[in-house]
């Protein structure tokens, strides 16, 4: 049981409880630990108003006369993840990243309801009100899953897609997990089994060895980041009820021949997070899908290997839009 909850953990960054103790409390009261939108200014770019008082934090940058691409960053993340590959493509290409709902600075979600259908909705919302069109659509984990739900229900909007270690295939961890929290409430699961994180950065680091194959990997950079975005006073407990909502509600692809656009789908071989077996399943069911593997990666495939993961995005895009 704490193998599977460990990585559970794992699954939702800002949800770690790995270091979450009385000891830790007494280093970091709550009230001083959580942060205020302010103080995370450097993490806020543009603000797009979606009404009922809700907001969606987004970027567009690049060269403006280019061609799209829309990045969806995983569970308990937020766009800052794309930072490399963006800074290496803007030149050409317009990109367009924004911070899922409870995540990142886009606000929290009314009723706790935090799923992939909802963040194919806000991705639905950007697409539309920032006139994304012909777009190449990138996700990695929860965000994978969530392109590959955004292309299954808007047919012909995007006409490439790329895939980083994505979800969409229960794994044997999660399936186990459920089982254990079928009888509980969320309140329940939450305080025994994701409870909050109020320790140090180094605490927090911690936390992340399932992701990355080498974790010199994780810049202080990325570390400072997520540590930071995981203190957001108004989001939280907002991504530990997202991983809560994915244990009791999800479910395997079971469409994915009808996807027609080209896919190009990305795993390292050391991926602790998501098997990178589940490779297989994708390019067997996706009629026009190419696979790459690289050695010695996790989970974190983009930050472990930006430059080769650059260099392959940018081939299949150009080799599917002579």
């Amino acid at each position: 049981m704490n193998r599977v909850i460990f990585i559970l953990s794992g699954l939702i960054f800002m949800g770690m409880s790995y270091g979450c103790s009385k000891k830790n409390e007494k280093k970091s009261t709550k009230s001083s630990y959580y942060l205020s939108y302010s103080e995370l200014s450097a993490y806020a770019f543009e603000s797009l108003d979606i009404g009922n008082g809700l907001r969606i934090n987004y970027r567009v940058q690049g060269n403006l006369k280019g061609k799209d691409i829309l990045f969806i960053h995983g569970g308990g993340d937020s766009q800052g993840t794309w930072d490399r590959l963006a800074n290496s493509l803007k030149d050409k290409y317009r990109i367009i990243t924004f911070d899922l709902p409870g995540h990142g600075l886009t606000d929290p979600l009314p009723g706790n309801d935090y799923s992939i259908s909802k963040f194919v909705e806000y991705t639905e919302i950007v697409v539309e009100r920032l006139n994304v069109s012909d777009f190449v659509i990138v996700g990695h984990s929860f965000g994978g899953e969530t392109a590959v739900n955004y292309v299954f229900k808007n047919p012909g909007k995007a006409k490439t897609m790329v895939l980083l270690a994505p979800g969409g295939f229960i794994q044997p961890y999660e399936r186990e997990a459920s089982g254990q929290i079928a009888g509980l409430t969320d309140e329940q699961v939450k305080q025994y089994y994701f409870p909050e994180f109020t320790g140090t950065k180094e605490e927090f680091k911690r936390g992340f060895k399932d992701y990355y194959f080498n974790m010199d990997d994780m810049t202080d950079e990325t570390l400072t980041r997520l540590y930071n975005i995981g203190r957001y006073k108004k989001n939280r407990g907002a991504v530990a009820q997202f991983n809560v909502n994915h244990l009791r509600d999800d479910k395997d692809f079971e469409n994915l021949h009808i996807i027609e656009i080209p896919t190009l789908i990305l795993w390292g071989k050391r991926d602790k997070i998501v098997a990178v077996e589940t490779a297989n399943r994708f390019k067997r069911e996706i009629k026009e899908a190419e696979v790459i593997l690289y050695d010695n990666v996790g989970h974190m495939i983009h930050e472990e290997e930006s430059e080769k993961v650059i260099s392959d995005v940018e081939s299949f895009i150009n080799s599917k839009n002579q």
